[in-house]
């Protein structure tokens, strides 16, 4: 739950990309379909792990990662094809944007079902091709994984519940997380 509602922006943009392809296959895929579909999932759920690939502003790569996500966002949803993140990243220390097998493998397995949630919780509103999180504001914390911070440039979270309420969200979507 701490992980998901914290950084939601990001799991609800690939979740959705996701579904909005797998919405556009056909009812009989071909192998090489399935292959590519996989391959985009397993991207995006990379995309999503990777705790420095964030869009919200405030954070030190909201500018590059929104400019892929609007790539993604504006390639039709028949398109399979995951473009390579901006050469900005190339320079970046890989630890920034390394992630784990278990957030890999816990996102690629939910991916449906968070996409499902993430369309029910953005409502009605009508985004166009923006992606409307990098106008939301990072958390002033950190994230924390079994009580330890894991960005240490920002301070503890508030106790829970506080820190699961996220009404910033609402920016981007009509009902709260």
């Amino acid at each position: 739950q701490g992980y998901t509602n914290y950084f939601w922006p990001k799991i609800a943009f690939w979740s959705q990309e996701v579904i909005r392809r797998v919405e556009a296959l056909p009812l009989e895929t071909t192998r090489e379909q399935k292959h590519q579909m996989q391959h985009f999932l397993r991207n995006a759920a990379y995309l999503s792990c990777a705790m420095g690939l964030d869009p919200r502003r405030g954070t030190e790569f909201s500018r590059p990662v929104t400019e892929h996500m609007k790539m993604v966002r504006g390639a039709p949803a028949t398109s399979l094809e995951m473009p390579d993140l901006p050469d900005f990243f190339s320079k970046v220390d890989e630890e920034i944007i390394s992630t784990t097998d278990g957030c890999m493998y816990w996102t690629s397995n939910l991916v449906c079902d968070l996409g499902y949630s993430a369309r029910d919780l953005k409502g009605n509103r009508d985004l166009g091709n923006d992606i409307c999180w990098d106008k939301v504001q990072m958390p002033s914390y950190g994230y924390t994984l079994m009580g330890e911070l894991v960005m240490t440039d920002r301070p503890y979270p508030p106790e829970p519940p506080a820190d699961i309420f996220h009404p910033e969200y609402l920016t981007c979507q009509e009902k709260p997380l």
